[in-house]
């Protein structure tokens, strides 16, 4: 069986941890070990978020610096997909 890459339209269900800019916890699925669900291009993340995933295949693991505007919230996070 072969790993797809997510794409555009893609399913996808991934644990992250978001830190602040100071390397303190703002958020974790991994906190109650209950991955995030979400289908791209449904809006629910910004643009260059998705950006971001776009490629992934499972298992993979990446850290990425999203800009306020581009994370939905007040500071610069810091977001750890794996």
């Amino acid at each position: 069986m072969s790993e797809q890459a997510i794409g555009p339209k893609s399913e996808v269900l991934f644990h992250y941890s978001i830190k602040l800019e100071d390397g303190s916890a703002a958020d974790s699925t991994k906190v109650n070990n209950k991955p995030a669900k979400l289908f791209m291009g449904d809006g629910s993340l910004t643009e260059n978020f998705e950006s971001c995933l776009l490629g992934l295949k499972e298992g993979d693991n990446k850290s990425f610096e999203l800009q306020p505007e581009d994370a939905l919230a007040c500071q610069t996070l810091i977001t750890s997909i794996t």
